[in-house]
């Protein structure tokens, strides 16, 4: 499993780069109740009401650059405008490049480079252990033959000296 996880390993330094997606939707009212008992003032209840929608994308290159594009709008309405719609919306794009710390792709891809070092060196080791498992399977092979041909020659030597004691009892008698 080593390979697969430095494969995965290797995916998630990649993943630094993935563009992130953010969509909001707030809602917010405030009341507020005035209570002024003199003749001067009368008591009254402010309201405001805000709704709001925002996109965004950001992310990171890997020449270091940070990047946020986004757009929202707002409606705002209450008892300050006599309840009526007003609309603010905004487009924002926003850049920002690092001139010394984190600037450049040796930096910013050193952590993938080294998870694919990592890949190679899983993938390395997965083959020498395969060799290595070939390798004691025929010697073990290798061993059972030469056993098997051993006790054929200890038969046959067994049988040759039985037949040489038969042919020196014969010779006996």
């Amino acid at each position: 499993f080593e390979p697969r996880i430095a494969r995965e390993r290797v995916t998630s330094a990649l993943g630094r780069f993935d563009p992130e997606f953010t969509l909001r939707r707030t809602f917010s009212e405030n009341t507020q109740r005035d209570f002024f008992l003199d003749e001067r003032h009368i008591s009254g209840t402010s309201i405001l009401q805000g709704e709001s929608l925002s996109a965004a994308l950001s992310g990171l290159t890997p020449l270091g650059t940070t990047y946020d594009l986004s757009l929202g709008t707002r409606l705002s309405s209450g008892t300050s405008n006599e309840f009526d719609e007003d609309f603010t919306s905004e487009a924002t794009i926003a850049l920002r490049q690092p001139l010394l710390r984190d600037a450049g792709p040796n930096a910013n891809l050193a952590q993938v480079r080294i998870a694919r070092n990592n890949l190679l060196v899983s993938e390395w080791q997965l083959r020498q252990q395969v060799i290595n498992v070939i390798t004691e399977t025929v010697f073990t092979f290798n061993e059972l033959h030469l056993a098997h041909e051993n006790l054929a020659l200890a038969i046959r030597s067994r049988a040759l000296a039985e037949q040489t004691q038969k042919d020196n009892i014969r010779r006996f008698e």
